[in-house]
């Protein structure tokens, strides 16, 4: 009798703490499309004047905002799929075909079906990282971790259709069950981490850790093996729709930040790229924040390292591997998906109010800032 209630206890306990993890991920969309929202507003307001015919109007400029870069390209493959020798083979197939059977299963456009399912999906993975968080460092740092999610630099994928949000959302929920050892299901999530991005194979760092670390648990090797059965899946697609295994590695060649496994160890070409002066005065204050992060990022993996090293092995290779194969294009973006470090971040500043209210402060400006700008054609990622 005691041990039922028990386990009753301990279900109203995780209803409650689960209950609470959705409730804040909830406020923090509302405050993510605020500012959002309030940015764009303010920005059309003052610069109407700067626009020229094709965006007039604040619903111009949101559309402009919201098929923002790649987003215009997943849309693009969600209504025509892949084809040979074509550019756009370069982007992996799961957010398209996810906006795909959406849009044709509810009768709603590519369109507003790319926006909404791109925040709900962000909306469950802030509750996840939330009750991953809680479980670990507690309520405040998990509170604190949302917030700077959302503040961080390139948040504003969050709320556009790019695959930050299917990824994310799996990362979360393959970092939860490993945290919670039930493999199982961290290998089920795990197979569509290398079908939704090209750096989802770099999760296999921390699958193998995560075997290597139960050894004696045999089948916890699944972990590892779904990861390249995911990567397998990801040829095969290419293979059925283009007739190409390597269509989507030929078509990255065409871009200007093809990365490579060769510049991942060309540790002299990675540190002329840091310094380069020349990408700093071209691109500014943008080049600025991606290393700034950067250093940010190896600071805090060495701290993550010390506490959860199944966390760091999800973490690091995200962090560190991306810009040394492209030369830190689209750091911030792809940096936004490496929760672990936000986590880290969160527990070190919590404790000192002033600090913490200074950081809030100071990414709340930048981040309006920099969605002030998009609309000028400013690269945000």
């Amino acid at each position: 009798m005691n041990n039922c209630n028990i386990h009753y206890n301990e279900a109203i306990i995780s209803h409650n703490t689960w209950h609470s993890a959705f409730v804040f991920a909830f406020i923090a969309k509302v405050i993510s499309w605020s500012i959002f929202l309030s940015a764009l507003l303010l920005h059309y307001y003052i610069n109407k004047s700067y626009y020229d015919a094709t965006l007039n109007s604040f619903t111009d400029i949101f559309d402009y905002v919201t098929h923002y870069r790649d987003a215009q390209h997943y849309l693009h493959i969600a209504q025509n799929g892949y084809e040979p020798d074509s550019l756009y083979n370069a982007f992996y197939p799961l957010w398209p075909a996810l906006i795909k059977y959406v849009s044709e299963y509810t009768h709603i456009s590519y369109y507003i079906v790319s926006i909404i399912t791109a925040n709900i999906l962000s909306y469950i993975s802030f509750a996840i990282i939330y009750r991953l968080t809680e479980s670990i460092y507690g309520r405040v740092v998990a509170r604190t971790t949302i917030l700077l999610l959302i503040l961080s630099p390139a948040s504003v994928f969050f709320m556009i259709p790019h695959t930050e949000n299917l990824f994310i959302l799996l990362l979360s929920l393959y970092a939860y069950y490993l945290h919670k050892n039930e493999y199982a299901l961290a290998a089920a999530y795990a197979i569509f981490l290398p079908i939704t991005r090209p750096v989802g194979i770099l999760t296999f760092a921390s699958a193998c850790y995560y075997w290597w670390s139960r050894r004696t648990q045999k089948l916890r090797l699944i972990v590892p093996l779904s990861i390249l059965i995911g990567f397998g899946i990801y040829l095969g697609i290419m293979q059925y729709t283009t007739g190409n295994y390597y269509a989507g590695f030929d078509a990255e060649k065409h871009y200007s930040n093809n990365p490579t496994i060769i510049q991942i160890f060309d540790i002299v070409s990675f540190w002329k790229a840091f310094i380069a002066i020349e990408s700093l005065i071209i691109n500014g204050y943008y080049a600025a924040i991606d290393r700034i992060i950067y250093i940010i990022n190896i600071i805090l993996l060495i701290i993550l390292y010390r506490e959860n090293k199944t966390l760091f092995w999800i973490a690091a290779p995200l962090a560190i591997i991306p810009p040394m194969a492209n030369h830190f294009v689209s750091y911030r973006r792809f940096s936004i998906v490496c929760f672990p470090i936000f986590m880290v971040a969160a527990k070190l500043i919590c404790p000192n109010k002033s600090l913490y209210y200074y950081i809030i402060a100071v990414l709340l400006i930048l981040q309006i800032y920099l969605i002030w700008n998009m609309p000028l054609g400013a690269w945000m990622g």
